[in-house]
């Protein structure tokens, strides 16, 4: 995940796309840690926002390209 998100950082031109990016990240490694250390319920939690994560950070990569926000 650490490479991915520095591959977005030198390539993505738009400040949104690397946010969302930071962000997925962030959110990705919160996740891994609640799986490992915490009950489910907190992994859930980390979960939802995983996907939330994800789906802004898809947005702004198809806004950087021309193609706008997903449906």
């Amino acid at each position: 995940m650490d490479r991915a998100f520095t591959e977005v950082q030198m390539i993505a031109s738009a400040e949104e796309t690397v946010a969302a990016a930071g962000m997925l990240h962030r959110i990705a490694f919160r996740v891994a840690t609640a799986r490992g250390l915490y009950d489910r319920v907190l992994s859930e939690r980390y979960s939802n926002q995983l996907w939330l994560a994800e789906r802004a950070f898809i947005d702004a990569a198809r806004t950087e390209l021309g193609y706008g926000c997903s449906p």
